[in-house]
C-alpha cells in the first residue's frame, strides 16, 4: 500500500485505487457526481451554471467529470462548458480528445510510432504558446 495526499483536503492516507482522494473525499465525490448526474438527467440541455447552482458543486468539479467521460452533455450545452480537444482545439462533449484526435493517438500508440505527429503538439495549451512566440 502506498501513502498519498488528498487533492481535496491535503489529508494523509493509504492509496487502495488509483485515485488522488482520501475516503472521505471520494465518498463526497460519488455523492456530487450523483446529485450532477440526477440533475442532467431531469434537465438535459441545463448549463453549467445552473447545474453548479441547482446542485451546489463547483463548476470545476463539474467538468472534471465531464473530461473524466463520466458524464456527456447535450450538444446545446456545449459552447457553456467551453470544453475543447487538448490537441487540436475541436468543441467537444466529453472527454479530454476529440474523436479524431483519438483515432490519431491510438495509431500513434499502436504503430509504436516515435515521432511527433503534424499539427498542434499534444496539449491545446501547448499549441496555443507555439502560436504566440510565432507571431
Amino acid at each position: 500500500m502506498t501513502l498519498a495526499k488528498c487533492k481535496r483536503c491535503g489529508a494523509i492516507f493509504q492509496k487502495v485505487i488509483e485515485r488522488d482522494l482520501c475516503p472521505a473525499c471520494l465518498a463526497k465525490e460519488e455523492e456530487e457526481f450523483q446529485k450532477v448526474k440526477e440533475f442532467f438527467r431531469r434537465h438535459p440541455k441545463a448549463r453549467l451554471e445552473e447545474v453548479s447552482e441547482a446542485t451546489g458543486v463547483e463548476r470545476k468539479v463539474i467538468l472534471e467529470f465531464v473530461k473524466e467521460g463520466r458524464l456527456q452533455v447535450a450538444s446545446e450545452a456545449q459552447p457553456v462548458l467551453e470544453l475543447f480537444c487538448e490537441r487540436c482545439g475541436k468543441p467537444i462533449l466529453t472527454g479530454r480528445l476529440c474523436e479524431e484526435c483519438r483515432r490519431k493517438v491510438a495509431q500513434l500508440v499502436q504503430s509504436g510510432e516515435k515521432k511527433k505527429p503534424s499539427g498542434p503538439d499534444f496539449y491545446f495549451k501547448d499549441a496555443l504558446k507555439k502560436k504566440k512566440e510565432q507571431g
